[in-house]
């Protein structure tokens, strides 16, 4: 439990048996956004100082090639720190328009992407946001997209059903199970 390294409600904190070393440091809070990463050696000389950013917000609407709104769309903010750093969360969902607002980013580059059955995810859409800003009107627009087939045999060339198959390509990543015919 995070809340034992609070020393006093004044927001000190104190975190023990550290080894020495380069250590990255993230502040989160319900009202604020994540703090952009702190990078720290241990031994450190000073105490250290967190600053909550004020929360930035994108929205926008996600389409589908044709240019209508996708219902239920997946969008999702990576960070990009020089490359893309891997998305923690589940992503937020589009409303029935195809409409979707992200709250709560913190400040620096972002990679905005959507993703629904049947299409190909949208290219990433790069935003530089401000602590406390707002960037509206954002369209997202999924692509039109392949499809593989086929079958899962083992080595006696019996289907194997429920075996997990994933590919990944330009940082997209997919996943699916065999069914009873392999």
């Amino acid at each position: 439990d995070m809340l034992e390294f609070f020393r006093d409600t004044d927001g000190s904190f104190a975190v023990d048996g550290l080894l020495p070393g380069t250590w990255e440091v993230r502040v989160t809070s319900r009202e604020h956004a994540q703090s952009p990463p702190l990078r720290l050696s241990l031994p450190a000389s000073a105490p250290l100082e967190l600053i909550l950013p004020h929360p930035a917000v994108v929205s926008g609407r996600v389409l589908d090639p044709s240019g209508t709104p996708v219902a239920r769309a997946l969008v999702r903010a990576t960070r990009y720190e020089g490359h893309p750093v891997p998305f923690s969360g589940d992503g937020y969902h589009t409303d029935e328009q195809g409409i979707f607002e992200i709250r709560r980013l913190g400040p620096g580059p972002f990679a905005l992407r959507a993703s629904a059955p049947g299409f190909a995810p949208s290219e990433p859409y790069s935003v530089e946001l401000a602590a406390g800003g707002t960037i509206p009107g954002i369209a997202l627009r999924l692509q039109t997209g392949g499809t593989i087939l086929g079958e899962l045999v083992g080595l006696d060339g019996r289907p194997q059903a429920g075996r997990r198959i994933s590919l990944e390509a330009q940082e997209v990543f997919s996943r699916t199970k065999t069914d009873a015919d392999g």
